[in-house]
Order: structure tokens, then C-alpha cells, then sequence
């Protein structure tokens, strides 16, 4: 099971740090390219980036397995 974050501002990064700290699967999306990239390059999380709200991006990001 993997666990989605949606927003990568201060309280997404810190929430998918520390669940990733757990060993826990995290997606995190984000509209916000620089952000993405901000969470791609210091935390060993998954990122998409898109709109929480899009089916197509939550699918690209695995909401069936989350």
C-alpha cells in the first residue's frame, strides 16, 4: 500500500519526510514544478507532478494501490 501526499509545500514535505523516515511508500503531487523537483532531490519519495484533483494524475500517482 502506498500512501499519497498531495501539496509538497511546508506541511506536505514535512508529512511525507517523516512517513518516509517509517519505510512507508509515498507519492507526493504537486502543481508546483520547483517543488516537485525540491522533493525529488531530498527525499526518497516518489513525486508526480499535476493536480491533486486530476483522476489522471492521481492514477499516474497509484491511487488504486493507495
Amino acid at each position: 500500500m502506498s500512501i499519497i501526499v498531495i501539496g509538497a509545500g511546508e506541511v506536505g514535505y514535512n508529512l511525507a519526510r517523516k512517513l518516509s523516515q517509517e519505510r512507508k511508500e509515498i507519492v507526493v503531487i504537486d502543481k508546483d514544478e520547483e517543488k516537485v523537483e525540491r522533493v525529488s532531490e531530498s527525499l526518497d519519495v516518489q513525486t508526480v507532478h499535476g493536480s491533486g484533483s486530476s483522476l489522471s494524475v492521481l492514477k499516474r500517482a497509484g491511487i488504486e494501490k493507495a
